[in-house]
């Protein structure tokens, strides 16, 4: 009747009604929900700042002073009192939502555009005044009622707190999932969805679906999801609720803008200072008394910062992983390709000496580093995952031609060429120093790859040009074991390059001074020296390594008729 009334009427006869002042007066302490829907739709409709409502509504009303924290609070007996009428939704709900969430919100964030999206992260995302107030009035909410409330309570008030985050998906710009899905939710579904016995197990799973039919098919909102979901569950969500939610949100990323989008995502977890994810507290009362597996927070006693290692390992590791989901074509794929590579090679390989941002004005790139440094369990991790995609792109690269030649086609040279780049910037340095052996293995390997590479080009698509293909992806795996055990490789390093410059003696490819050639009648064969030298890689050696082995020796004895090495 409020919303039919006249202005006239409310303020006579149903603000003055006999009782009604009483019985907003006492409604914050006994819990009730129509009493509150009353006095928002009241002053939805009137707009009266009076001492009527009692403390349901401040005074003078606001969105900012009714999601106040201190004043939910004085609201938790109404909010979770209105479980009275499930399987419904109380009435109540959606009228604070809309207060909550307004429409100008959604409307102001482009969520269909993954372009435009790209170009805010690129701007640090400067939200206006309005969108950072409805950004803290659904933090507050989300922290007081739902978190501190709804899920520290009975079942049926976890039901409702599922219930009513579902409501806000119409309106939820994709740069507020965050928000809702925070650490505390993101545990409550850890808990309920392993175990089909749970009696919320239903809930849980239809909440997930309505979080997928909001996604639908905007990489803007698919990015923000997974990263709610896996930074919040140290990376391992479908592992522990026994589905497969991030593994087939990964799976339909279709433009290379998502793809894009979703590497820069996570590139930021990495860089962006700060814990990952909150401290697990009093997080036991929202666990289903017949869940079988208990949340993260409550096994790992470590805390803040072994949590935030796991969600490191996980955006490592992911990184190179969503390259298997792809469904693009060979150029997109190798342009998604050397962004993953720039990153693990810049957070694995180097360091900031002086601050933790780096501009390479030859690339016309600025590249960051967390403020803490890395670990070196961490940089290994990155290098191991470098490894493994150089060696899935040689794969790749043998499987086709390069109509568009060497330069944009060959990951290989494009990371020796990113990593002497890096070299020559001042402030860059790599993440550990290295003896003098080790730097001077370094050395000739990235000369002998730029001379290999150089001839690669002139041989045009040939048997030659895949043998010099095959050699130069060993000697960058090689390169890249010199920088993961130091003083291991340096030995076998040299002896490759000596072997390289025997093998290519009469071609123009070296003009070696001299240095470190074998001299036929004083030293071993040269076939001899090569294959104990393989050998002696082979037991010690990763699989990326012992891959590129194999193609270099399946190349030089197939193909090397009459030469030098027959």
């Amino acid at each position: 009747m409020v919303l039919q009334l006249p202005t006239d009427a409310l303020l006579s006869p149903v603000l003055q009604a006999p009782g009604l002042h009483d019985w907003f007066e006492g409604a914050n302490e006994v819990g009730n929900p129509d009493a509150l829907l009353l006095a928002l739709r009241i002053q939805e409709k009137i707009s009266v700042n009076s001492k009527i409502f009692g403390k349901l509504l401040p005074t003078p009303f606001s969105s900012s002073k009714l999601f106040a924290a201190d004043h939910l609070s004085s609201l938790v007996n109404c909010l979770k009192e209105s479980t009275f009428c499930q399987p419904r939704v109380h009435s109540m709900w959606p009228v604070l939502v809309n207060i909550l969430l307004p429409d100008t919100v959604l409307q102001a964030e482009d969520t269909t555009s993954v372009s435009s999206s790209l170009k805010k992260h690129k701007k640090s995302r400067k939200s206006s005044s309005s969108e950072e107030e409805v950004a803290k009035n659904l933090q507050s909410f989300c922290e007081v009622i739902v978190e501190g409330s709804l899920l520290l309570s009975s079942h049926d008030r976890k039901h409702l707190a599922f219930d009513v985050l579902a409501l806000l998906f119409p309106r939820l710009p994709a740069s507020f999932v965050s928000i809702v899905l925070s650490y505390k939710f993101v545990q409550c579904l850890i808990d309920i969805l392993p175990s089909k016995d749970a009696w919320l197990y239903n809930v849980a799973k239809d909440f997930l679906k309505k979080l997928l039919d909001w996604v639908g098919n905007d990489d803007v909102r698919r990015v923000a999801l997974i990263v709610a979901l896996q930074k919040h569950s140290n990376g391992k969500f479908d592992s522990i609720t026994r589905t497969k939610t991030v593994k087939d949100l990964m799976q339909e990323f279709k433009p290379e803008s998502g793809c894009t989008l979703f590497i820069q995502n996570l590139v930021n977890m990495l860089e962006d200072e700060g814990p990952t994810s909150e401290e697990p507290s009093d997080q036991s009362q929202t666990t289903d008394d017949n869940s079988e597996i208990g949340s993260i927070g409550e096994k790992d006693s470590a805390g803040t910062l072994e949590n935030s290692d796991f969600v490191k390992i996980w955006v490592i590791e992911s990184l190179p992983s969503i390259l298997k989901y792809l469904n693009l074509d060979p150029e997109a794929k190798f342009r998604v390709r050397k962004e993953v590579l720039k990153f693990l090679t810049v957070q694995g390989l180097f360091s900031a000496s002086l601050g933790t941002e780096v501009t390479s004005f030859e690339l016309q790139e600025k590249f960051r580093w967390p403020k803490a440094a890395t670990s070196s369990a961490l940089c290994r991790m990155c290098i191991e995952q470098l490894q493994l995609l150089l060696a899935n792109a040689q794969k790749v690269e043998n499987s086709r031609s390069f109509p568009n030649g060497l330069e944009t086609n060959d990951l290989g040279s494009y990371f020796m060429r990113f990593l002497s780049t890096l070299r020559n910037i001042p402030s860059v340095s790599l993440f550990r120093s290295l003896t003098e052996d080790d730097e001077k293995a370094l050395k000739k390997l990235q000369e002998m790859e730029t001379r290999l590479s150089r001839e690669e080009r002139n041989c045009g698509l040939s048997m030659d040009a895949n043998k010099l293909h095959a050699l130069r992806y060993l000697l960058i795996q090689l390169l890249l074991h010199v920088l993961l055990r130091p003083g291991e490789y340096s030995e076998a390093a040299s002896e490759l390059i000596m072997c390289c410059k025997k093998a290519f003696a009469s071609s123009d490819l070296l003009n070696s001074s001299g240095e470190d050639e074998l001299d036929d009648d004083s030293a071993p064969k040269l076939m001899d020296v090569l294959v104990d030298t393989l050998l002696s890689l082979l037991p010690q050696s990763s699989a990326p390594m012992r891959s590129a082995i194999e193609q270099f020796l399946f190349n030089f004895v197939k193909f090397q008729t009459g030469s030098t090495m027959s």
